[in-house]
């Protein structure tokens, strides 16, 4: 995909889903706090399969342990790869 796209937009693609994994992992976060944990696995399973489709496994791993204490490294790791790409 990446290959066949003029750089711009690739560039506003990238910028997009990691808009949404931050939506995604501010929602899963605050599903926790709250014990939702149905919304909080839905949230997980929509992270991961974000960040598998874009090549961001280390966040893909993160979101796959549902767990408070990856609330930081999530973040961390998203912006992370948002910069390698």
């Amino acid at each position: 995909l990446r290959g066949g796209l003029p750089t711009g937009v690739w560039a506003k693609l990238v910028e997009t889903a990691a808009e949404e994994m931050r939506h995604l992992a501010n929602s899963l976060f605050a599903a926790l706090e709250s014990r939702d944990y149905e919304t909080a696995d839905i949230c997980s399973c929509g992270l991961k399969g974000l960040a598998l489709n874009f090549g961001a496994t280390k966040v893909a791993v993160l979101a796959e342990d549902i767990s408070v204490t990856h609330r930081n490294k999530i973040f961390v790791e998203i912006d992370s790869w948002q910069s390698e790409v």
